[in-house]
C-alpha cells in the first residue's frame, strides 16, 4: 500500500512539473516541507513548555530544515513567506488536536 501511495505521489509531482514547464512557470521548488512535515519538527521543538514567538520557532526550524536563503525568501502570490505559512498551518492543526497552546498571539508553547 506504502509503495502505491509513494508512486500515486511521484506521479502527481511528475504532472505539476509537465503543467508548470508547458504553462512557463518555475519548476516548484519541493524543498520547502509541506505543512504535515513541519507538525512533528515543531512540536518536539514546543515540547519543552517553554514560550516562544512564532517567528523564532520559524526561524529554529528553517535552520534545522537547511532551507537556501532563496527558500526562505519564496512567497505565495498573496505575499506572505512560503514557509511562515506551512508553519502557521502547522501551529494550527496542532492546536486544534491539543497539542500546542498558544495563550496570545504570537506565542506558543
Amino acid at each position: 500500500m506504502q509503495a502505491r501511495h509513494k508512486r500515486v505521489e511521484s506521479e502527481a509531482n511528475q504532472a505539476n512539473m509537465l503543467v508548470n514547464k508547458i504553462l512557463g512557470f518555475e519548476a516548484i521548488n519541493m524543498a520547502i516541507p509541506d505543512y504535515q512535515t513541519v507538525m512533528l519538527p515543531l512540536l518536539r521543538l514546543m515540547s519543552d513548555g517553554k514560550e516562544r514567538q512564532i517567528r523564532d520557532a520559524v526561524n529554529t526550524l528553517t535552520d534545522r530544515f537547511k532551507l537556501t536563503e532563496v527558500e526562505r525568501k519564496e512567497t505565495l502570490p498573496r505575499g506572505k513567506r512560503i514557509f511562515v505559512d506551512r508553519v502557521g498551518w502547522a501551529r494550527s492543526y496542532l492546536k486544534k488536536a491539543g497539542l500546542l497552546n498558544y495563550p496570545s498571539g504570537a506565542v506558543s508553547r
